[in-house]
């Protein structure tokens, strides 16, 4: 099974979102509008791949206890979470009226998703971090479901397949009925960051690695084989098109589509169930080291996207514009503002994020 080249997927996920909040209006974007300002689905795809790592690293783990499994995403989380709160409150919270009490203690107990008007406060991006908490809250118990029930493979996946279907039949009733008019702001909570309205993509992710492991080694296609290959590309083209052209394809239904909410778990399953079957030049060209390092970075890139986009704009941008005179496109203040956060993130990665880690397992455990 090849994970490695996953790695790489998440900072092309992370970038894609970065591009989304701070790099719509450049040259970028304009490539690809629809595929580039796809931001809102990448946050799914992260929620299917945390499912099928969570899985992977813990249903044959013989020693696994939720405790010991809750400390490791404590660990490995919330050091990068807290510096970019930090960051929102200490330089911008006398400018920001989403900074108030209630707004801060949400975010630093990770609980903003669950509260209507409070998803987006102190730190943006951090909503679907109060998400995935609440999914390594609740992954414990699903593990004991699937260790002591044994549910097969198949039947597991169906119950995960049937949630996805159930959350996406209400997300469209609830988009296209009159309520959704009438109540807007409450429906929009519900459907795009509401914790529950995204569990089936985590779930899924989980029902995926237990159907890829029940068939054992032996099913797995040979590795030389053409098949995962035009598999790979097949699923990469069909997510291409689907994001580039969403706006069409809900035309074409008639009916708003919840692209943002959990709806191409299915279509990201498939490329991660895929992408692990190959063993190719692509997947071992992403999966050099280089690449992997930038898949480890990418969840501060997530993270700290919006504090460092803040503190670009109130001193970079000015001094570059003002003091030194040179005006720049948005393109290209976009990519300086993009290089100089993959380098924060990979130094925040390497030098504060593992280590703070390694303690806090260490003085924890």
């Amino acid at each position: 099974m090849q994970t490695s080249a996953l790695t790489f997927y998440r900072f092309i996920a992370a970038a894609m979102v970065v591009i989304f909040h701070f790099g719509q209006d450049t040259f970028i974007s304009s490539l690809a509008p629809g595929f580039f300002n796809s931001g809102p689905e990448m946050v799914t795809f992260f929620f299917v791949l945390s499912g099928f790592i969570m899985a992977m690293t813990s249903i044959d783990q013989p020693q696994f206890t939720a405790a010991r499994y809750w400390l490791n995403r404590f660990s490995k989380i919330y050091p990068a979470y807290l510096i970019a709160a930090v960051i929102m409150m200490l330089f911008f919270g006398n400018k920001d009226s989403a900074h108030d009490s209630t707004a801060i203690l949400l975010h630093l107990t990770m609980l903003q998703s669950w509260v209507p008007n409070y998803p987006l406060t102190v730190n943006v991006p951090a909503w679907s971090l109060s998400i995935e908490a609440f999914f390594y809250a609740l992954f414990p118990a699903i593990l004991f479901f699937i260790k002591n029930k044994k549910p097969t493979a198949k039947q597991f996946f169906i119950f995960a397949i049937t949630l996805w279907l159930v959350t996406q039949i209400i997300h469209v009733y609830l988009l296209n009925s009159a309520r959704f008019y009438a109540q807007q702001d409450l429906i929009h909570f519900f459907v795009w960051y509401f914790p529950l309205s995204h569990l089936c993509s985590f779930v899924l992710g989980i029902a995926g690695y237990f159907l890829l492991t029940s068939k054992g080694s032996d099913s797995i296609e040979n590795q030389s084989s053409l098949t995962p290959l035009i598999a790979l590309i097949a699923s990469l083209a069909s997510i291409f098109l689907v994001l580039a052209f969403k706006a069409d394809v809900s035309s074409a239904w008639g009916i708003q589509l919840p692209f943002e909410s959990s709806l191409l778990s299915p279509l990201f399953l498939l490329l991660i169930l895929v992408t692990v079957y190959c063993d190719n030049a692509f997947t071992r060209f992403i999966s050099l080291p280089f690449f992997i390092r930038l898949g480890e970075a990418s969840y501060a890139v997530y993270i700290l996207q919006k504090p460092i986009r803040s503190l670009y704009q109130m001193y970079i941008y000015p001094t570059i514009n003002t003091t030194l005179h040179i005006h720049l496109t948005s393109t290209i203040h976009f990519v300086a503002y993009f290089l100089l956060l993959v380098c924060i993130s990979m130094w925040v990665t390497t030098r504060i994020e593992k280590p703070v880690k390694l303690l806090l397992r260490k003085t924890l455990s």
